[in-house]
């Protein structure tokens, strides 16, 4: 394999979401070696602006509430994905929102979370001028050298849309494709507040395009977030499984592009339900491939936390399954070929 014995190297792991990649995640996190940074570009601003910004610009993008977090939490949407529950009375609230970096990034990293997010302000807003790209990529170093690790690897749900972006910021980056049946992603999607928010407020088809923010200025007031969303009504939708099949496989078609233009030696295809069945194998392929060693005790440990899920698509009437089945068939197609996962 081209990777095998390859020098050390960063990596992201891109996907549709839903497939898997929070398991993943949390098996990379158990690594002495790597810093795990999860879901930190699902909330950070990713449009990677080629103008230098200081460092009070860059805490704004690390620091500043966004709308659209705003709006989930004044709805009441939660998902497991967002770690930091915010309380009343505690220093984040619904109400004042909560900074993208402390959403997921810093309570997956630490169990004082915002000790670190005071730490990390102190430092960035120290920062010369440089390109976005050159902040994150230096906070990454420094949160190394704070919290240990010999390499960063950044994982974000929904992803693929921007391979090509982050490809071209990070240049040294390996990627992680991580699929899975595009069945089981439908169904999950169908059931999920957030994904099952996108698809009342017609948001699927935005998803699919690479994500641009405005720009944050330095100690501006957040902007308005839209109105909330009516829990009831959310809660009441039905979402038919084959609409979401069809974003998955969308997704996957497009996100096959950027992924073929990468050299070889830049990418690993991940699929899921090899990690669950063969975890020590895939997890010991995912090492190599990112230049660290897989320590027999890594592989216990992270092994142990591969566990099958159900299949709820297999419980659909026939004219569902028939449906999903036609829906998702283009992208399982191009993962799977003709003999799809049972």
């Amino acid at each position: 394999m081209a990777y095998a014995g390859a020098r050390m190297a960063p990596a992201f792991v891109v996907c549709t979401g839903r497939c898997g990649s929070t398991a993943l995640t949390n098996m990379i996190r158990l690594h002495p070696a790597i810093l795990s940074l999860s879901e930190y570009f699902t909330f950070v601003d990713a449009a990677f602006r080629p103008d230098p910004i200081d460092g009070e610009r860059f805490w704004a993008h690390l620091s500043q509430p966004t709308p659209q977090v705003r709006f989930l939490m004044s709805s009441g949407i939660q998902v497991d994905e967002v770690l930091y529950q915010p309380r009343p009375g505690g220093r984040f609230t619904a109400e004042t929102g909560v900074p993208p970096i402390m959403l997921t990034a810093l309570p997956h990293l630490t169990d004082e979370p915002e000790a670190l997010y005071d730490e990390i302000g102190r430092w960035a807003v120290a920062q010369d001028p440089r390109p976005a790209a050159d902040h994150h990529r230096a906070l990454f170093a420094w949160l190394m050298e704070r919290l240990g690790g010999a390499v960063w690897f950044e994982r974000s749900g929904l992803s693929l849309p921007r391979t090509a972006s982050l490809a071209a910021a990070f240049p040294e980056a390996r990627f992680v494709h991580l699929y899975r049946d595009g069945r089981d992603c439908a169904m999950s999607m169908a059931h999920h507040e957030a994904f099952r928010m996108m698809w009342m407020r017609g948001g699927l088809t935005q998803a699919l395009e690479p994500r641009t923010a405005p720009e944050p200025a330095a100690g501006a007031p957040p902007p308005p977030a839209p109105p909330p969303l009516d829990r009831e009504r959310l809660a009441a939708a039905h979402v038919p499984p084959a609409d979401m099949g069809r974003f998955w496989s969308e997704l996957e078609v497009r996100g096959a592009g950027p992924l073929e233009r990468l050299e070889p030696d830049r990418v690993l295809h991940l699929g899921y339900e090899a990690l669950i069945a063969e975890p020590a194998a895939e997890l010991a392929r995912l090492a190599a491939f990112i230049g660290v060693e897989a320590g027999a005790a890594w592989l216990d440990r992270a092994s142990a936390l591969a566990r099958p899920r159900a299949r709820r698509w297999r419980e659909l009437p026939e004219d569902q399954l028939a449906d999903l089945t036609e829906a998702c068939a283009p992208g399982m197609r191009l993962l799977y070929g003709s003999v799809w996962p049972d």
